[in-house]
């Protein structure tokens, strides 16, 4: 997936059991998401971490987004992380240079 640098997207999660089957994630601990370089991203959660939005600030090229949550619903902790690839990619031109080469 690619996106502009400095662009903002909403992020979200749909969870499934081991039969593609919708599920639900244990919200007692709200879920993380984190990047593989935290310093090109911003991140803002909203109350259960299962969605968000995440701003790409700085840096182009790839980027790997985590989003780990509890899947054990009961009183114990297994974490269960989904795994995004972007690609960041040059935003939209906004200045340039003309050159003149000999004929």
């Amino acid at each position: 997936m690619d996106v502009q640098l400095g662009s903002t997207h909403r992020y979200s999660s749909v969870w499934t059991d081991a039969s593609g089957n919708p599920t639900n994630v244990d919200v007692r601990s709200p879920a993380v998401m984190a990047a593989d370089d935290p310093s090109r991203v911003s991140v803002v959660p909203e109350a259960d971490g299962l969605s968000g939005t995440i701003t790409f600030a700085s840096g182009i090229g790839p980027v790997q987004l985590q989003l780990t949550a509890d899947a054990d619903r009961g009183d114990g902790v297994r974490a269960l992380t989904l795994v995004l690839d972007v690609t960041v990619i040059a935003g939209e031109a906004v200045a340039g240079t003309l050159e003149l080469t000999p004929a």
